[in-house]
């Protein structure tokens, strides 16, 4: 008797490519998670310096004191960014990505507050935010240097 060729593919066949499929994906796995990582320091640096610079226009051109206070004694927790002298909030920042650290020169839970006269930090020490991630690659982690003038700078780190 003869069989009728036969289109497709084996139980066997089916079963390497897949065990090669999840070999490469394993690989494929740790790699992708540092990935994420590394882009959630990326993104807590630049939305705390926007918020810095916000708050240091904010600032001088309302002619108040404007602080930049950390959620729960912690930058990883969000920040707000409040008029001193009336106590409005301007703007809020909710938590930070899971893996991302901020810490400060001086202390993390230090609110950094800008003249409203102007627009230097108030106590004229400055301070350095450090960003840091758990899986780092590359230059993601980042140094945000706020000098005593109320100037904002962001230096890349490399890990």
């Amino acid at each position: 008797m003869m069989y009728p060729e036969s289109r497709g593919f084996t139980l066997l066949e089916l079963m390497i490519v897949v065990s090669i499929v999840a070999v490469i994906a394993s690989l494929a796995g740790p790699s992708f998670s540092t990935l994420i990582s590394s882009r959630q320091a990326d993104l807590a640096s630049a939305r705390l310096k926007q918020d810095l610079i916000f708050a240091r226009n904010s600032a001088k051109t309302e002619g108040q004191n404007v602080a930049v206070a950390p959620v729960s004694d912690e930058f990883e927790n969000g920040w707000t960014v409040t008029g001193v002298s009336d106590g409005r909030t301007l703007r809020q920042a909710g938590a930070l990505g899971a893996g991302v650290n901020v810490t400060s020169g001086t202390t993390t839970a230090a609110p950094i507050i800008f003249s409203g006269i102007s627009g230097g930090v108030i106590g004229g020490a400055g301070d350095v935010l450090q960003v840091r991630s758990a899986g780092c690659s590359g230059d993601s982690d980042a140094d945000i240097t706020i000098l005593p003038s109320g100037q904002i700078f962001v230096t890349d780190v490399g890990c």
